[in-house]
């Protein structure tokens, strides 16, 4: 058991390093995601929250209108689109044809979103929009302060782990232990965090893991 809680240990310092290197000036009540991307679109079907059609494949490749315009895409081409899906959340593709077929095309790549006024707020979501971002998050949290996208506030540690206001019930978690939340950021946007204790001390909180963001 030992050896399997050091490797999680590890695993997630090391996701640590990965992700944890990007830092952005926002203006207050901001929040910004960077998420690489998988996105499938059945034929007639569009991207999800854009003006991009997928119309069939092609002797050319994969049929798409981009608004108003037609393209053919091959596989390893980009197709990328920024626009505002809903209120105050501007979004900001950037993706490449990995799979053309009869009935799919599959893109990949990276998804930016920002998202202005956010306040979060707990609350039972649905979960059922089409409009669905995901992938991978680290933050490092001060003390006094909330984990980004949450009501969870880091308020310090003693010997039974790390202590936390803004959760439900059991207020303390170790390294290792897992930090859900889940609410909206706006009316229109929900979400979904699932974070791990990386590491702590007495002024700074580090925790990873993923979100899933929904946008109604």
């Amino acid at each position: 058991m030992k050896s399997r809680f050091t490797t999680l240990v590890a695993a997630l310092g090391l996701v640590f390093v990965m992700v944890g290197c990007r830092s952005e000036e926002l203006p207050d009540g901001s929040l910004h995601y960077d998420l690489p991307s998988t996105i499938s679109v059945d034929v007639g079907g569009y991207v999800p929250g854009t003006n991009i059609q997928y119309l069939g494949m092609s002797d050319r490749g994969a049929h798409v209108m981009l608004g108003d315009q037609i393209a053919y895409k091959k596989v390893g081409d980009s197709l990328d689109w920024s626009g505002t899906p809903v209120d105050g959340t501007d979004v900001d593709l950037t993706l490449r044809v990995l799979y053309v077929g009869d009935t799919s095309l599959k893109l990949v790549g990276e998804s930016e979103l920002t998202i202005t006024d956010a306040n979060p707020t707990v609350a039972q979501i649905s979960k059922e929009s089409d409009i669905k971002y995901g992938g991978l998050v680290t933050y490092t949290v001060l003390r006094g302060e909330a984990i980004p996208g949450s009501t969870v506030i880091y308020e310090g540690f003693d010997t039974d782990g790390v202590i936390l206001s803004g959760v439900e019930g059991y207020p303390y978690r170790k390294t290792g232990d897992s930090i859900a939340w889940e609410g909206t950021l706006r009316s229109d946007v929900e979400i979904e965090l699932t974070v791990r204790v990386v590491y702590y001390n007495e002024e700074k909180l580090y925790v990873s893991g993923t979100v899933n963001l929904w946008l109604e």
